[in-house]
């Protein structure tokens, strides 16, 4: 890519156009094709340009289906020479995904689960089916 990307679009369609695409200040490229397929060779500061855009979007938009397809632009490593690098830059990138797609846990519900447990489970056995039910009930919502 020539110049610097300035952000990540969808372009819907059904041809060869479709896709998500690389914007830039006077271009746009083609990263992804309609298959989910990466059709473009980049290198690591393009990676990491991209990487940054696409935290942008998902401090500010949260994470959505077309940010989730851009996974597969960290799965693989285009750049032979800087290679090491690249592959550390997906690794980070798949932990910075899996926080962000992380659901929020209410911890005092998870917290009155296992006091249900293990109150219920230290009296009588005949007790079980109730148990269930109720962590059915509370797992459920958590």
């Amino acid at each position: 890519m020539s110049n610097t990307v300035i952000d990540i679009k969808k372009i819907i369609g059904n041809n060869n156009k479709a896709g998500i695409y690389a914007i830039g200040n006077n271009t746009a490229m083609q990263l992804i094709d309609i298959n989910d397929n990466v059709i473009v060779k980049l290198s690591v500061y393009e990676k990491i340009n991209l990487f940054h855009i696409i935290l942008d979007k998902m401090i500010n938009n949260g994470i959505n289906e077309d940010l989730i397809k851009t996974t597969v632009l960290f799965k693989c490593i285009m750049d032979e020479e800087n290679k090491d690098i690249e592959y550390f830059i997906n690794e980070l990138f798949k932990k910075v995904l899996f926080l962000y797609s992380k659901p929020n846990i209410d911890i005092k519900e998870i917290l009155s689960i296992a006091d249900l447990v293990s109150n219920r489970l230290n009296q009588d056995n005949h007790n079980n089916q109730y148990v269930k039910e109720e962590l059915k009930k509370r797992l459920h919502y958590v």
